[in-house]
C-alpha cells in the first residue's frame, strides 16, 4: 500500500455567522431570511439582534498538499 501524507491545519474564523456569513456577497444572495411569518415579522427577515446572537468563532480543518501549509487542496 502506498504511503499518503495528509496535512491538516486547524484555522479559526472569528465572528462567523451562519445566518449572515458574508457582509456583501457577490453575486447577491438572500441571507438573513427565515420562514416565520408571525405578527410583527411579516417580512421574513431575521432581526439584527438575532443575527448578532448567532455569531461564534468557528474552527475549520483545511487540507494542504505540502508540509509547509502553502498549497491548499481545493
Amino acid at each position: 500500500m502506498a504511503t499518503r501524507n495528509i496535512y491538516l491545519k486547524i484555522e479559526q474564523i472569528a465572528g462567523y455567522n451562519p445566518v449572515s456569513p458574508e457582509p456583501k456577497p457577490v453575486p447577491p444572495r438572500a441571507y438573513r431570511r427565515d420562514c416565520m411569518r408571525n405578527m410583527g415579522d411579516e417580512s421574513g427577515a431575521t432581526p439584527a439582534a438575532e443575527v448578532d446572537a448567532r455569531a461564534f468563532t468557528a474552527i475549520v480543518y483545511r487540507e494542504y498538499l505540502d508540509s509547509a501549509y502553502t498549497i491548499p487542496r481545493h
